[in-house]
């Protein structure tokens, strides 16, 4: 379903509204205080996606844009700190998963196993 997200320049005190995805912020929360190719109409600097849900401050009210500027950094500080540990945890589950298949028996099974365990280790490193 199509709504319309805000996007925020936090120079200047502005946003802008584009056509989006409804639940873009939902399922892509990483999408939130990202720059993207919409730019500012009165600085010309890249604007942040901040979502179609939260509420723009009115341009005179300094410290909720301050405060907005704040909340979007930290969401993102979080939201990657998180995404983080979780990676290292799915790397130490692969290892020890591969370990635990090489103390086995060889077969062509257990080779495979391994085999995709080592390619989805290779993402995450």
């Amino acid at each position: 379903m199509a709504c319309k997200g805000n996007w925020v320049c936090f120079d200047c005190r502005v946003s802008t509204r584009r056509h989006t995805w409804k639940g873009i912020t939902y399922y892509c929360p990483d999408t939130i205080g990202m720059e993207g190719d919409v730019k500012c109409q009165h600085c010309g600097s890249v604007m942040k996606f901040i979502g179609p849900t939260i509420r723009v401050p009115a341009k005179r009210k300094i410290k909720e844009w301050q405060q907005l500027r704040e909340e979007i950094l930290a969401f993102r500080q979080d939201y990657f700190r998180e995404r983080r540990a979780l990676m290292v945890e799915a790397v130490h589950e692969a290892k020890k998963n591969i370990e635990k298949l090489k103390r086995r028996p060889f077969n062509k099974e257990r080779e495979k196993l391994i085999r995709e365990y080592e390619r989805n280790l290779a993402k995450y490193t």
